[in-house]
C-alpha cells in the first residue's frame, strides 16, 4: 500500500483476509415425558477439536504487523442445559 499526495492509505483487496479457518460444534438434545411435562436435556460444545484458527488480523498500517493475525477463535467450550415445557 502506498501513501497517496493526501497522506491516504490506498489498500488492495482482499488484503484483509484471514488464513486458513476450522471449526467443529456439536448439539445433542433428548427428551423424555414425565407426566404432563416434557424435560429435554441438552448438551452442546464448541469449537470440539479444540483447533486454533486465526480470528482477526491488524489493519493498521502504520505498525510492521499490519495482516498478521492478532487473535484466535475461543478454544473449546462445553455447557449442559434442560428445558421444561408444561
Amino acid at each position: 500500500a502506498e501513501p497517496g499526495s493526501n497522506g491516504t492509505v490506498w489498500v488492495e483487496r482482499n488484503t484483509y483476509r484471514i488464513d486458513e479457518w476450522a471449526n467443529l460444534d456439536l448439539r445433542i438434545s433428548k427428551t423424555f415425558r414425565i407426566d404432563k411435562y416434557e424435560i429435554t436435556g441438552l448438551f452442546e460444545g464448541f469449537n470440539i477439536l479444540n483447533w486454533e484458527s486465526p480470528y482477526s488480523v491488524y489493519t493498521t498500517s502504520r505498525y510492521s504487523s499490519f495482516g498478521l493475525t492478532s487473535s484466535y477463535q475461543d478454544s473449546r467450550r462445553l455447557q449442559l442445559g434442560a428445558r421444561i415445557r408444561f
